[in-house]
């Protein structure tokens, strides 16, 4: 008995290390993130690095039930609808033959092993109800998601402007007058504003889509190899695209909030004072720095959004490029016996 309850304490040690050495992991990306942010208001070393640390640590530890719960619910929304490649390809070769046939009819599919001991009217139904089933289990789950994410967003946004808003309390004064109001405030709402959208949801729902994507990797191998390898070629362009762009994006983003900074910095001083701003600009025609401003915003923000939306076309192309490549190979497959119809449709649906 002392020695089953020693096991189980072991097994619960061994989890909570795992557990613990993953959430240092993750609080380590997300303090790099934090001290970047903040340094824009200034440096963040020593003592207020391990201040900020602690309370980012703490608003995780406190979040933990509620990520857990996010991060089912993505799990669900990607891989719940991956069961109905599999049911169509046990299925659809009862449903495709012909009436009172032991055998496939000529040019229908072929295999299928769930299938082989119901008739096709109790398995349409039971695939009409899978399907549906899936779809309401795939709603669910994405209700759930964006409800939890809400919850666990505006929970760790409201401790995390604590945090800030005291780090902010701290700053000299001849830094604030030096950067201005809007600058600091800007960095203020739209950092939290981020953060909150990355742990919220998208951090929990790239990590499924890591998963899904691997479960689907595998399972294309498991169907065909050499339909597989179609892939390769447009996925490594794709590749290529992604890690050519990704940091020119990156640095264009930067120079938008830059400006953007700017920007809402020009107008706080104005508006902090509005008497001398009135009458400087009915003298001095300042309304043309403003005009200025706001057309380099705008610009750069065209600028990035260009060259966002040539990568996410450059994505798509990769994926219609493969389909040709795909039914071009594997019909001659199917048609010679290499690859069943069954495992071709669920190729194609994957």
């Amino acid at each position: 008995m002392k020695e089953c309850k020693l096991s189980v304490s072991r097994s619960h040690q061994a989890r909570s290390a795992v557990r613990i050495c993953w959430l240092e992991n993750f609080v380590g990306g997300l303090k790099r993130v934090l001290i970047r942010s903040l340094s824009h208001f200034g440096p963040l070393t020593g003592k207020r690095a391990e201040q900020a640390t602690a309370a980012v640590r703490r608003i995780l530890f406190e979040q933990g039930p509620l990520l857990r719960r996010i991060c089912a619910a993505a799990f669900a929304m990607q891989l719940v609808p991956l069961l109905l490649p599999i049911l169509l390809r046990e299925f659809l070769p009862t449903l495709l033959r012909a009436p009172e046939s032991n055998s496939p009819a000529p040019g229908t599919f072929a295999g299928g092993s769930l299938g082989a001991s119901f008739d096709r009217s109790t398995l349409l139904w039971c695939l009409a109800g899978a399907a549906s089933a899936i779809g309401i289990i795939r709603a669910g789950a994405n209700y759930l998601f964006l409800k939890w994410a809400g919850q666990c967003g505006h929970r760790f946004v409201a401790s995390f402007r604590d945090l800030a808003y005291a780090h902010l309390m701290r700053l000299p004064v001849r830094y604030v007058e030096r950067r201005g109001g809007g600058r600091i405030l800007l960095r203020f709402i739209g950092d939290t504003d981020a953060l909150r959208s990355w742990l919220s949801r998208t951090g929990p729902k790239l990590f499924a889509d890591v998963v899904a994507a691997a479960i689907i990797c595998a399972a294309m191998l498991w169907l065909s190899i050499r339909l597989t390898l179609v892939f390769v070629v447009p996925l490594t362009a794709m590749s290529a695209c992604v890690l050519l762009l990704s940091r020119f994006i990156r640095n264009q983003t930067r120079e938008s909030r830059r400006l953007q900074s700017q920007l809402t910095g020009y107008v706080a001083q104005r508006l902090t004072a509005i008497r001398a701003a009135k009458s400087i600009d009915a003298h001095r025609g300042a309304r043309h720095r403003f005009q200025e401003l706001v057309a380099q915003v705008s610009e750069q923000n065209s600028s990035r959004d260009r060259s966002a939306a040539l990568l996410e076309s450059g994505g798509q192309m990769a994926v219609f490029i493969a389909f040709p490549l795909v039914l071009l190979v594997g019909f001659p497959q199917t048609w010679s016996g290499e690859t069943s119809a069954g495992d071709f449709l669920a190729f194609v649906w994957l």
